[in-house]
């Protein structure tokens, strides 16, 4: 249970650090933040993951417009919504592999 919440405060910090960096964040890291992480937190912490989009979007309220003209808030809600069905997959996932090894 402990590594579950960890694993979900882990995400959220990263989500937090890349809405606070997101003009200064090479490609291939953005890509792996928006896509590859969301993935693991859902296989990680499962469903307690899903969450931490929403909690991103709302630290990244104050944020401003950064070095460009769309509010950092708006790039961090179409993140959280490539996200969330990302962890959710993610989670699936867990739970699969739990079943299956449970069947062997």
């Amino acid at each position: 249970m402990r590594y579950k919440l960890a694993a979900a405060i882990l995400y959220l910090v990263t989500l937090v650090w890349f809405t606070y960096r997101l003009d200064g964040v090479a490609d291939w890291v953005a890509i792996v933040i928006i896509f590859v992480l969301p993935f693991a937190a859902g296989v990680t912490a499962g469903v307690w993951a899903l969450p931490v989009p929403l909690l991103a979007f709302l630290f990244a309220l104050p944020a401003g417009y950064g070095s460009g003209e769309i509010p950092i808030w708006f790039v961090m809600m179409f993140v959280g919504l490539i996200a969330l069905p990302v962890i959710l997959v993610g989670s699936i996932a867990r739970w699969l592999l739990i079943w299956y090894a449970m069947r062997i």
